[in-house]
């Protein structure tokens, strides 16, 4: 019998482990391609449900205006626990500003929320309030711990507080199939005015798309410090809730035991309302918990990605946008960005400033932290100021037609001011307006020695001294410019209809009004006979 050599049996077994580790590996990925939270019908077949559990919770005890809650914060604790006992992967935020309650709220929408299989849920215990709108319909609305009272300041209650109409696109913009929301604050308003359905056997249908809502109760009632809503919510996931003990908890189940149980352990003091939001393509599911090993929870791995870079992304601006490569991710402040390696494009804006643009080149192993300074628009209008002595002056600008008043609203450009009073002699001013220019000048005028009004000088022949104008239009049509010269010289102009259309550019400073008039002749091919303060202007005859 021949000896194998060493070498040539080293190099059979690595041939075989590295086969066997690549069935391994195949082996396992397979497997993991499998697993996942699924559910047994009543019908017997086993459905594919969810990938994972998230949660965001939000608890709000040490307010700066409303009255402090100071077991919020406590039971927002407790929730957070038990969430994760049971599976979920939680995000705990205790007495946030506004800003970093809406920067929670995008993160949970673009980034927890970009995943299709997963089960999102939203808890927040705080104060509510609700308002009444115009046409006699109510908005609620959720109190972070720097919001002003709603009787105190309207208009900052109304930037700090957060609506059930901006709860409501967050869930809208959130692609993960199921959703569900609850509130421990009272409040009211059309929100929910939502489908409600009985609970049903769980089938097929139940993994369809669903966006579910509940609160503690109405507009009217107050929520007590120490939540009954919670206790029962937590033993409802528990098992409570199993109202038809398929081994789930459905988002239905639970509504219906909180709306029931709440009422009893209350005696009549809170009413919980919920229901699926009115909207066919997002009512057709139901949240759904599984209670422990019964339901054959399996939770799947991480899959095998390449490695994310993190970015953190404050702003001088507050709720500013967000966007990378055209799509957008939250608002202002966000404090982890999680984005592939590689060349992004960053765009930041808000109303009222101009967007910031910039490429990053991000690396693996890399934390970029992007602060961001957004600058406030210049106004693309000026505002004019014309000051008058005396003060009872009358003031025109002659080279537009609407009539001048104080702080006028005007376009970047240069403008012709007249200023007259009775027994004072007229003054005209040229002015230069830049955008969002206040523009502030001082016309202060003189006294006539004859005390009489006279509104402009005696007008004379062609070789003579006669008033003098200042005129600057660029492409006019030149009947535009005889106007101009009527209302400014008190001089009368005649011309025949064919002369309309002439378009020519002329500036002069303080030139004799005759000279003027014989230049814009010539320069526009016609011709004019002057007879006294009348001039008649006719087509230039053909020689």
């Amino acid at each position: 019998m021949k000896r194998v050599r060493a070498n040539e049996l080293l190099g059979f077994l690595v041939i075989v482990i590295a086969l066997l580790c690549q069935y391994g590996c195949t082996t396992v990925n397979l497997h993991a391609k499998q697993r996942g939270i699924r559910i047994i019908a009543k019908s017997g077949e086993s459905l594919y449900l969810y990938k994972d559990y998230h949660a965001l919770v939000v608890g709000v005890s040490d307010y700066e205006k409303w009255p402090d809650l100071p077991n919020a914060v406590k039971d927002a604790k407790e929730v957070a626990s038990e969430l994760r006992a049971i599976g979920f992967k939680v995000e705990l935020l205790l007495d946030p500003t506004s800003g970093q309650l809406n920067s929670a709220l995008s993160v949970m929408a673009f980034q927890t929320g970009s995943e299709r299989d997963r089960a999102v849920l939203f808890y927040f215990a705080g104060h509510g309030e609700t308002m009444k709108l115009a046409d006699g319909t109510e908005l609620g609305y959720i109190i972070p711990k720097d919001c002003p009272l709603q009787s105190q300041d309207p208009m900052g209650f109304d930037d700090k507080a957060i609506s059930m109409k901006e709860i409501g696109d967050v869930a809208l913009k959130i692609q993960s199939k199921h959703v569900l929301m609850l509130f421990d604050s009272c409040f009211s308003g059309s929100f929910f005015s939502m489908v409600r359905s009985a609970p049903v056997d769980i089938s097929e249908k139940s993994a369809r798309p669903v966006r579910q809502f509940i609160t503690a109760g109405t507009a009217e009632e107050e929520v007590p410090d120490r939540s009954v809503f919670k206790t029962v919510f937590l033993h409802g996931i528990k098992g409570d809730a199993d109202l038809n003990k398929d081994g789930y908890v459905t988002g239905s189940e639970l509504g219906m035991h909180l709306q029931t149980q709440v009422v009893n352990y209350s005696r009549g003091g809170q009413h919980p309302q919920y229901g699926k939001i009115n909207n066919p393509k997002l009512d057709r599911g139901d949240f759904i918990f599984s209670l422990g090993a019964s339901a054959g929870e399996s939770i799947e791995p991480p899959p095998l990605t390449e490695t994310k870079v993190n970015i953190s992304l404050k702003c001088n601006v507050s709720g500013a946008r967000v966007f990378v490569d055209g799509r957008e991710m939250g608002t202002t402040p966000l404090p982890r960005l999680a984005l592939s390696p590689g060349e992004h494009r960053i765009r930041v804006e808000k109303e009222g400033y101009d967007p910031f643009k910039e490429w990053v080149n991000l690396h693996r192993s890399q934390h970029i932290s992007l602060d961001i300074g957004l600058n406030k628009q210049r106004p693309r209008k000026g505002h004019l100021f014309v000051k008058t002595e005396p003060g009872e002056a009358k003031v025109r600008i002659l080279n537009i037609r609407p009539k001048f008043y104080q702080g006028m609203e005007l376009t970047p450009g240069r403008y012709h001011v007249e200023v007259s009073a009775r027994g004072y002699k007229k003054k005209r001013s040229w002015v230069d307006l830049d955008a969002g220019e206040d523009k502030h000048i001082d016309i202060r005028l003189k006294h006539l020695k004859s005390g009489g009004e006279v509104m402009s000088q005696p007008l004379k022949g062609r070789g003579t001294s006669a008033q003098e104008i200042s005129l600057d239009f660029a492409d006019t049509d030149v009947t535009v410019i005889f106007k101009y010269m009527v209302e400014t010289l008190d001089l009368n102009i005649i011309w025949p209809p064919s002369v309309h259309g002439r378009k020519i550019t002329v500036k002069f400073n303080n030139v004799p009004w005759d000279e003027a008039l014989r230049m814009i002749m010539k320069v526009s091919g016609l011709a004019c006979k002057i007879q006294g303060n009348v001039v008649q202007v006719s087509l230039k005859r053909k020689q």
